[in-house]
């Protein structure tokens, strides 16, 4: 094995974070089967611009959190940049719910959820 006698300094690159900053018009009650209608929004709290292609991915869970068991409703794409600092807003539409969910549920909100920043 053969190696520098010279260390290599390695910078990590500025980089976004873009955050889910809020949820909002989400209604209390809704039937299963039924629809759905929420707008949110999504802040870069990084410091570097988001720059490129990412997606949005609405979820109905039965738990509090991101986990295998929750359910894709919705996928919405970003094709534009964001400044650190700067927010976006998404109007879903109405999402079909499934039928065999019953009880207490949330909805959650994964932004960059294809890695594409």
């Amino acid at each position: 094995m053969l190696r520098s006698s010279k260390t290599l300094t390695l910078t990590i690159p500025d980089n976004p974070n873009l955050q889910v900053f809020g949820i909002d018009n989400a209604p209390a009650t809704a039937n299963a089967g039924g629809t759905v209608a929420l707008e949110y929004t999504v802040v870069n709290q990084g410091i570097a611009d988001a720059r490129g292609r990412w997606t949005d991915r609405v979820y109905v869970s039965l738990k509090p959190q991101l986990d295998g068991s929750a359910i894709l409703l919705g996928t919405f794409d970003n094709p534009s940049s964001l400044v650190p600092g700067e927010k976006y807003t998404v109007q879903t539409g109405d999402l079909r719910l499934p039928k065999r969910l019953g009880g207490p549920a949330y909805l959650i909100v994964q932004t960059n959820a294809n890695g594409g920043l």
